[in-house]
């Protein structure tokens, strides 16, 4: 019996001073908040930002809601980064708390890549749809234009929405491929209203005719190729629709009516004289 008095005992001590151990243990965590919370040592003396070329800085820190003086453990991160997001040109968005009174913001930022006509106008984005801007003056802009995409609702900061996303993300994928080759500077024009024959049509004036968005990787080294060795002046263009050949040609110019005839387009012939890829 004594044996099990002294177990019983010993056992009500254990509990005893756990329960102690985790007072004391609570007591000294919400010490440390109240002191993390309410001592003006972690008040914010400084909000800096990284990263940004396009957007100003003050213009950051106006959007993001966070002030001096400020205690660093009672700002909402999740709120700042919320109102941040409408700032458009802004990509990612980090929050940094530097113990124990400094915050530094940190973004990346992306850039306008792509000009979308849209109702009596343009939409710019970046290279995934983001919308930037809206404008008039297309030209004020000189990025390609991308003609087909089904625009329904364009808002600042957000991606455009479209009639069709299977379309649209056949598209992106284009636009990526040609972004990889480092060709989007030299495009004017990216035709995708039928996307069994896309075509587009160079700076230079050249067009382009891709055919069906497939084997694109081979399309595109089978054009870095052949474009060095052909007239890329306004009114030729290079078929790549065939699988493992390249035509080039021209389109005759309109012919002079003659004796009161109305005038007549010849159709587009293959130039010989002009190479043709393996």
């Amino acid at each position: 019996m004594p044996n099990v008095q002294t177990k019983r005992k010993k056992k009500k001590n254990r509990k005893r001073k756990i329960r102690r151990a985790v007072t004391v243990l609570l007591l000294l965590i919400i010490a440390v908040v109240c002191l993390c919370l309410f001592t003006p040592f972690f008040n914010i003396s400084s909000i800096s930002v990284a990263g940004n070329e396009q957007v100003a800085s003050e213009d950051i820190l106006a959007r993001c809601g966070i002030l001096e003086n400020t205690n660093i453990f009672r700002i909402n991160k999740k709120a700042s980064r919320a109102s941040l997001e409408s700032l458009a040109y802004l990509d990612t968005i980090k929050i940094k708390r530097k113990l124990p009174n400094k915050v530094v913001i940190e973004v990346t930022e992306t850039t306008a890549s792509l000009l979308f006509p849209f109702m009596t106008g343009y939409v710019v984005t970046d290279s995934t749809g983001k919308v930037l801007e809206q404008t008039t003056d297309a030209e004020a802009w000189d990025l390609p234009q991308i003609l087909g995409a089904g625009i329904e609702n364009a808002e600042i900061s957000k991606k455009i929405t479209v009639q069709d996303t299977v379309k649209f993300g056949i598209i992106v994928d284009s636009i990526r491929y040609l972004q990889e080759k480092e060709l989007l500077p030299q495009i004017r024009e990216c035709n995708f209203e039928d996307i069994s024959n896309f075509r587009m049509k160079m700076r230079d004036g050249i067009e382009v005719i891709f055919g069906k968005i497939e084997d694109m990787d081979y399309k595109l080294k089978k054009l870095e190729t052949v474009l060095p060795q052909v007239d890329k002046s306004e009114g030729s263009y290079l078929d790549l629709s065939t699988p493992a050949k390249a035509f080039y040609g021209r389109n005759e110019p309109e012919v002079p009516a003659a004796s009161g005839e109305p005038g007549t387009t010849a159709e587009p012939q293959p130039d010989t004289n002009q190479p043709e890829g393996e």
